[in-house]
């Protein structure tokens, strides 16, 4: 199964970033492809997320994602229901190791 991994620095604090990367009203700001996107609940191990991408005509698709793993902070996965286009997608946030001054 192909895969791919990216690694992003951000200058904020990791718990910062995870807060605004598991906001699904943020999708849209970040996540070219998404038309839609709504929590149905709080985000945790089990809860859905509605969204809807661009297809082909611009037309939507439904594509609900299952958050799969869920560590606040630091870690999420989850599966997405056009399963096999993307089966699933892992995000880990850290602190950047500093160098000293």
């Amino acid at each position: 199964m192909p895969a791919a991994q990216r690694t992003i620095t951000i200058d904020r604090p990791p718990e910062q970033v995870f807060a605004f990367f598991t906001d699904p009203d943020n999708d849209l700001r970040w996540r070219s492809h998404v038309k839609e996107a709504a929590a149905r609940g709080p985000i945790g191990v089990g809860s859905s997320v509605h969204q809807v991408v661009s297809g082909p005509g611009g037309r939507g698709i439904p594509a609900d994602l299952e958050v799969t793993a869920y560590e606040p902070s630091s870690h999420l996965r989850s599966r997405s229901s056009l399963a096999r286009l993307v089966p699933s997608a892992s995000f880990d946030l850290g602190p950047l190791a500093r160098e000293p001054r």
